[in-house]
This record gives structure tokens, sequence and C-alpha cells, in this order.
């Protein structure tokens, strides 16, 4: 038989496709290390609140003597209000010219024109001396208390005692006190001089009444 002879073929070489590269390794680069951090100071307790500011308290015997004063002044605020409802009963009416705007009344137990009461206001005027004998007295002395009506200086003057009564510790209350009777008089010895037009007589008067006077003060 024929037998064909065969040759070998060559071998084909297939290129064979590049493999695609495996896929790197996800690497997990390790993250720096942190420096320890450093130790943290333990948290501060807040401060606790302050009190609340209170004012000192005096002393016991310090109170004592401050409520003591008051007292004494306060004594001899009501002993002058006693002494005037006396000499309100003991006074009598007066009819004088000109008249003021005040209810006039005249005692043997005063020296010199008296103004009292803040409510209702009384004029007392000596039953003798030189305010009853000489008409420009008396019409100086008339204009002098009705300035005192006409500038309500009674109440204030009241109000001034009681807070020296009751603060008559204090230095500046007396002084105050001394400022204000001292004003008011003034000013109405202005208008007494206003009125008389004569200012040497009015002087003369108030020599006079001072020599003689033992009215206590309003």
């Amino acid at each position: 038989m024929w037998r064909a002879h065969r040759r070998p073929l060559p071998p084909v070489a297939t290129p064979l496709a590049p493999l695609p590269a495996p896929p790197a390794a996800s690497r997990t680069t390790p993250a720096p290390a942190l420096a320890p951090a450093p130790d943290a100071p333990p948290p501060v307790a807040a401060p606790p609140p302050a009190p609340a500011a209170t004012l000192p308290t005096p002393p016991q015997p310090l109170l004592w003597v401050l409520a003591l004063g008051a007292a004494v002044g306060l004594v001899q605020l009501l002993r002058g209000h006693l002494l005037l409802i006396r000499l309100r009963r003991e006074s009598r009416p007066a009819q004088v010219a000109p008249p003021v705007p005040a209810p006039v009344r005249e005692s043997d137990r005063i020296d010199a024109p008296l103004l009292a009461g803040c409510l209702r206001p009384v004029l007392y005027l000596p039953a003798a001396g030189p305010v009853r004998d000489e008409p420009d007295a008396l019409a100086a002395a008339l204009a002098h208390e009705s300035a005192h009506l006409h500038r309500r200086d009674l109440p204030w003057i009241l109000l001034a005692c009681l807070v020296r009564a009751l603060l008559w510790f204090h230095p500046l209350v007396h002084l105050a006190h001394r400022l204000l009777h001292q004003s008011a008089e003034e000013a109405c010895d202005e208008a007494a001089v206003a009125a008389t037009r004569d200012r040497r007589a009015y002087a003369d008067l108030l020599l006079r009444l001072s020599a003689r006077t033992t009215a206590p003060a309003p």
C-alpha cells in the first residue's frame, strides 16, 4: 500500500495574548503612628459662687446708743409740741392790723412773736413789749411771720427737726438743719425790710427782741 508520507506539519506558534497583570494586591499603607497625646490636665473644679455682699452689722451696744439718742431727740420734739398746746390753751384771741392769713393770739408767756403749727398755723404775739406798743414794730413782725406762711417754712423745719432727731450722730445733718433755719429767717427778714422800708429800725427791733425773748424755736 501506498502510504502517504505525511510530513509533519510545522508547529504553529500561536502567540499567546499577554495575560493581564494580576491586580496589585491592595496594600494598606499603615498609617503613621501618632505620637501619644500628652496627658490632659485634670479638670479644674468650678469655684463656689461668691456669697452675696452684705452690710456689716454694727455691734449691739452701738445700736443701743443710736436708738437712745434718737429717742432723746424725739422726746424733745414731743415736749415742744406739748408746750405749744399749753400756749394755745392759755392764750387769747387778738386783733391786729394789717391782718395776716392765720389766727392771731396773744400770750403773757412769750416775749417775741411766734408762728407755730404745720397744719393750722397760729401766730402768737406777746401781750406787752415793743411789738404791741409800737405800730411800726408790729407791722415789721407781722410782715416777717407772714413771709414764713407764704414760704411754707414750718413743714420743712419740722421735717428737718425729725431728721436731726433720728440722725443726731451725723454732723452734716446738724449743719443742714442750721442752714435751713438760717436761710428761712434771712428771707423773712428781707421781706419785713421790704414791707417797712426801714432797715435800721428793723435791725434795732431784732436786737431788742433777742435781748428779751424766751420763746422756743419752731
